[in-house]
């Protein structure tokens, strides 16, 4: 793990965008972030706005496959396969595994089902690698700054893919678009296994165990899992509600990209917070999730209140996440990772049957039962830090 001098002193913008690029695997690291975010936020918004304008059907047949495709099945069996049989033979198989999906999405039909599970093939090496890259090569030091800094590189690779998107919608071409998001996602993992250290730390059977154990009594896990489980299907549905209201694809990378110049100056707190206040980070986060959520019930189709939304949206996303984050990374657990993993997958696929629907049968109602949510979880979470509160992590 990359070590740096004493930063104490140093200030928040210096040390989220001048200390972090100071070490080479780290910024294998950051290139491999924008590569595949990039990768990952094309296919999910080119998916949602395509798939989402048109009935919740659609929209079920690519994420359902997907999501039980990677988190479910070949999530864990990648973390356990790095954690026991990792080496230069077991990454290239890896890589192959990710090309032969390429492969066969270009010669599949263009149906969502088929789409979807070549997608969780895809995106589960991707994300496997991403988080143990992350864990390796963020320093004890500096580790909050620079979690913020890769949550600023993937949200500005979000808004190239948006600005993509955006043009294959227009011409109708969101097959190419879809294609184009699985080679940057096969290209951020190479960066990430050039990145990485050999794993190997545990046979299959003593790695379920640890898991296990892992998962029991985790302050940072339950949290990450519970957020996860409700946010994740609505972040990425934000791109269909777009289309539902009718925000073309030329406003929504409008929107974005303004999004992006302003998060900009506000990474430097969300590091801040990431490193130094992790216990307080993660409420006050979700006091701005709802309270975004909130807001986008007023008027969902005011491209004014949907910018409004998105900042305040991320801003809360950025420092809960980042909060939990690097409290995971710090804990060097790859089985917790793995399991946190599986659970928000089991997560994600209840907030996909339960609200997806109710985004269709009435989108006022949505927003509010999530704004609601928010609020519940929020309410929550202050019991969860009496809980832990001798634990030095929260």
């Amino acid at each position: 793990m990359p070590s740096e001098p004493n930063l104490e002193n140093a200030g928040a913008i210096k040390r989220t965008y001048v200390h972090p690029f100071l070490d080479f695997k780290r910024n294998l690291v950051f290139l491999g972030t924008f590569l595949g975010m990039y990768g990952f936020a094309l296919v999910n918004t080119v998916a949602s706005y395509d798939l989402g304008g048109a009935d919740f059907t659609s929209l079920l047949m690519f994420f359902g496959p997907s999501l039980l495709v990677a988190g479910i099945l070949y999530w864990p069996l990648l973390y356990m396969g790095f954690s026991a049989y990792d080496s230069v033979l077991w990454r290239v198989f890896l890589f192959v595994i990710q090309l032969a999906g390429l492969i066969c999405f270009t010669q599949a039909p263009a149906d969502p089902l088929v789409q979807g599970f070549i997608s969780g093939v895809m995106l589960a090496p991707f994300w496997c690698t991403h988080h143990i890259a992350m864990v390796q090569n963020t320093s004890h030091e500096n580790r909050g700054y620079e979690v913020s800094l890769g949550m600023f590189i993937a949200m500005g690779s979000g808004v190239l893919s948006a600005v993509t998107s955006g043009y294959y919608l227009e011409a109708t071409k969101p097959v190419i678009a879809i294609a184009i998001s699985l080679v940057c996602m096969m290209l951020g993992t190479l960066c990430y296994l050039i990145s990485m250290k050999i794993v190997r730390q545990h046979s299959v059977s003593s790695y379920i165990k640890e898991s296990w154990r892992v998962a029991k009594d985790n302050p940072y896990m339950i949290r990450r899992i519970v957020s996860h489980s409700f946010f994740d299907i609505p972040t990425l549905a934000i791109a269909a509600i777009m289309s539902k209201v009718g925000i073309s694809p030329v406003s929504m990378a409008t929107i974005l990209i303004a999004r992006l110049i302003l998060m900009a100056f506000l990474s430097p707190t969300i590091g801040t917070v990431a490193h130094k206040y992790r216990k307080q980070g993660y409420g006050i986060g979700l006091f701005l999730i709802g309270a975004a959520w909130g807001l986008l019930a007023i008027e969902p189709s005011s491209e004014i209140i949907f910018f409004t939304f998105l900042i305040v949206f991320n801003f809360g996303l950025r420092i809960a996440d980042g909060s939990l984050m690097t409290g995971l990374y710090e804990m060097q657990s790859y089985a917790s990772m793995m399991w946190s993993e599986v659970y928000m997958t089991v997560g994600r696929v209840v907030s996909l049957i339960v609200l997806m629907p109710l985004l269709y049968l009435n989108l006022t109602a949505y927003l509010i039962v999530l704004a609601l949510l928010s609020l519940a979880i929020f309410v929550v979470n202050r019991k969860w830090q009496l809980k832990w509160a001798d634990a030095q992590a929260m």
